[in-house]
């Protein structure tokens, strides 16, 4: 996606946001996305999904800089806020044990949220739970990137990790071999919607 259309997609969503949902149609009827070339890190990694912003303000680049003046200093707590999961949720290491919230950026709620109940309306609880993305790994951990010096983005709860027994990090993602031994399993469907919600 270029620039352009990068940006015609943040006036759309400016547009709904200010409850104009018929200038957003008419600013998206020129769009039209090529088809995308989806690579291992379509979402971060496989189930590392994260650095969405509220609607209002556009992604940040995946460097620190950019982070830092997109979500403030990692540690911030007083910048946590807690989202409500749209579906019953079970943490991935505890699958008895329910989840109906948690921590994140105030920036990442409103996109969280939508990406989730976007995935509830289109796909169904069955379909979410065949695909273990009911697995919940966590959003907010004041942590350097696993084997890394680098801060993650959960560190400013920007992420969320679904399912990531079989979505780790370093777990190579690609659209034609999802499931397949030493693949990662999230589904091109699921990158699809994050994406939409400003998920990279």
């Amino acid at each position: 996606m270029n620039d352009t259309e990068k940006n015609t997609i943040w006036t759309a969503i400016a547009e709904i946001n200010d409850g104009e949902p018929q200038r957003a149609k008419r600013v998206l009827r020129g769009l039209v996305l090529p088809e995308r070339q989806h690579r291992s890190e379509a979402l971060g990694v496989a189930s590392h999904v994260g650095a969405a912003v509220s609607y209002a303000v556009p992604p940040p680049a995946p460097d620190y800089a950019d982070m830092v003046r997109t979500f403030g200093r990692p540690g911030d707590e007083s910048a946590l806020v807690r989202v409500e999961f749209p579906y019953a949720m079970r943490l991935a290491w505890d699958k008895v044990k329910q989840v109906r919230s948690s921590r994140c950026h105030r920036h990442v709620e409103a996109p969280l949220r939508g990406a989730l109940s976007e995935l509830l309306e289109r796909h169904g609880f069955e379909w979410i739970q065949r695909r273990g993305l009911h697995l919940f790994g966590g959003i907010y951990n004041y942590r350097p990137t696993r084997g890394g010096t680098t801060w993650s983005k959960h560190a400013w709860g920007a992420a969320i990790d679904l399912n990531p027994d079989e979505n780790g990090l370093r777990t190579p993602w690609k659209p034609d071999r999802i499931g397949e031994r030493g693949f990662a399993t999230m589904p091109v469907e699921a990158v699809e919607v994050f994406e939409r919600h400003g998920f990279k």
